[in-house]
């Protein structure tokens, strides 16, 4: 028995040997054959790619073909081993005699792929330049040709073994599985491997040409939306899961573009938003607003952008639907909440001119522009920022809110900063008018006059003068007789008025109407000490200053 066993564990030890020894041989053989993959060109797990070597690693990427086809005619006996050029003939003879040629073979497939692996997304056409040439010419006409099946069957090649090639597999492989995935509606199993594989498309896209992430992330995150989210029953923690990934995307897409994302990309961003905030998945609803002045913002910088109507009708229409998306949410888009949202980070940052143009933005949009803090808001970044039209548009704020002194000195900045004539008089103009309402009326009357220097032609301003005249015709005469003629000189006003701009003068000849039936009537001017007579010239007294032409009622 023990003898036995003896020759036993002496026939196991012979084989292994016997084994070793035909391992080495094949090993020695594929070292001689290619030596250089064993030094300048040897591959393991630290190996990191050089450039430099690209044609080496092609050159015996090619030569290891050459390799496998020599074994493969030696096989079937089309090639004796004295033509062999790539092995030693006689070396491939005593392989074959052990039964040992696919052991080499392996050594060569396995060296084919550590080089395939190593220049894999490194270099366009990655080992095989002939092999991706081969593929790629076809795809592109049959892709050309519309025949897509044919295509795909090129393209999974490309896509596999040579990312890199050209941008073009990615748009036109999302094209092919798009229409893969029409073609097998209703097949719940196909559409799912479908949508992975679409999924994939866009993941290598952007891990081989990160400068179009933008680009792709907000593609894959549309069409994730519409696999995933789209007309399902979101109150899951599946479907919860689904929209924090794709909010994730779509957010990272326009982080990336900026103004070059598409402007669908937000409309999809606020559904989520909105979905989310719904939900009480985001409870800040900071957060709500300020995902929402993003889009509106980033949405009017591509609208300007854009270069033919129907583009621009396209991003406005966009905007449309992000507003009424914002403001139909309930507990975030109305003026309390937002003020709310708002005033602890306008204490906390009053001079950021970025949350400035936030505040004053949404808060127009939802019609709260008569709170403190828009004003506040209007008048910190007219401080920061200062322009004529910030400083009217702040004169306007006073005088909704009644606070005329504030509205003249705003009014009063605009003017001084403003530098075009007709701009300029239009403030002069609205200062009178707010001078007015303070009684201050030689001020406004200054004001009007500035305003016609400016612009001669601006009728509105002489009304004006003569409603100041008409307002405090009371205090400007010692009797009757010559209150009543400070209407003349009112209805001078007027009548210069229509002849300077022919627009008001339906509002001129009212006004002279009413005026005129002030006059004084003859009896008592010519009665008054001294008489007044018809046609001469009387100077209106108190704060007017101003001669006119005495007319009289008969």
């Amino acid at each position: 028995m023990k003898k036995h066993k003896s020759l036993l564990i002496t026939l196991i030890i012979s084989l292994l040997f016997v084994s070793n020894i035909l391992a080495q041989t094949v090993s020695s053989t594929f070292e001689i054959s290619f030596p250089e993959l064993h030094n300048k060109l040897k591959i393991d797990d630290n190996t990191k790619y050089d450039k430099n070597l690209k044609e080496d690693y092609r050159t015996a990427f090619y030569k290891l073909i050459s390799g496998a086809d020599e074994i493969r005619q030696f096989e079937i006996g089309v090639l004796i081993d004295e033509n062999m050029t790539v092995f030693e003939g006689k070396q491939i003879k005593k392989i074959e005699r052990e039964g040992k040629l696919d052991s080499l073979k392996n050594f060569i497939e396995e060296h084919k792929n550590k080089i395939t692996k190593l220049m894999w997304g490194k270099e366009r056409f990655g080992a095989d330049s002939i092999r991706a040439i081969e593929k790629y010419i076809p795809f592109k006409d049959a892709f050309k040709a519309k025949n897509y099946d044919e295509s795909y069957g090129y393209w999974t090649v490309i896509f596999k073994e040579f990312p890199t090639l050209h941008s073009s597999v990615y748009s036109a492989g999302m094209k092919i599985v798009k229409i893969k995935l029409k073609q097998v509606e209703g097949d719940s199993i196909a559409t799912s491997l479908w949508r992975d594989t679409l999924m994939q498309v866009y993941d290598q896209a952007i891990l081989f040409y990160p400068k179009y992430k933008g680009y792709y992330l907000g593609q894959k995150a549309t069409d994730y939306y519409a696999f995933n989210i789209e007309g399902t029953e979101l109150n899951y923690d599946t479907s919860k899961t689904y929209m924090q990934d794709n909010y994730a995307m779509f957010m990272e897409a326009i982080e990336i573009s900026g103004d070059k994302t598409s402007p669908r990309t937000f409309y999809y961003a606020m559904m989520l938003t909105a979905y989310q905030f719904q939900l009480h998945m985001i409870k800040d609803t900071t957060v709500v607003i300020d995902n929402y002045m993003n889009f509106s913002s980033t949405l009017d910088i591509i609208k300007s952008n854009q270069e033919t109507p129907e583009r621009i009708a396209n991003v406005q229409k966009i905007a449309g639907i992000v507003d009424k998306i914002f403001f139909s949410l309930e507990g975030v888009a109305t003026c309390e909440v937002m003020i709310g949202a708002f005033q602890p980070q306008f204490d906390a940052t009053p001079e950021d001119t970025d949350l400035l143009k936030k505040i004053l933005v949404v808060l127009a949009k939802k019609d709260c522009t008569d709170s403190e803090l828009f004003i506040n808001a209007a008048v910190n970044l007219d401080s920061l920022e200062p322009s004529a039209s910030s400083a009217a548009r702040i004169a306007m704020l006073y005088i909704i809110k009644s606070k005329y002194e504030g509205a003249l000195s705003y009014y009063e900045k605009a003017i001084e900063q403003e530098t075009v004539d007709t701009v300029k008089a239009q403030y002069y103009f609205e200062a009178a008018k707010v001078a007015k309402e303070l009684k201050k009326w030689s001020l406004s009357r200054e004001y009007c006059e500035e305003a016609i220097k400016l612009k001669p032609n601006f009728g509105k301003p002489h009304l004006l003068i003569s409603s100041l005249y008409a307002s405090t015709a009371g205090s400007c005469g010692s009797d009757a007789v010559e209150i009543a003629l400070v209407y003349c000189l009112a209805v001078d006003k007027c009548i210069k008025a229509k002849t300077v701009d022919p627009s008001i003068t339906k509002e001129a000849n009212s006004l002279i109407g009413t005026y005129s039936s002030r006059y004084p009537n003859f009896a008592d001017a010519f009665q008054h000490n001294p008489p007044i007579n018809e046609g001469q010239s009387f100077t209106v007294g108190g704060w007017i200053g101003r001669t006119t032409t005495v007319r009289l009622k008969k």
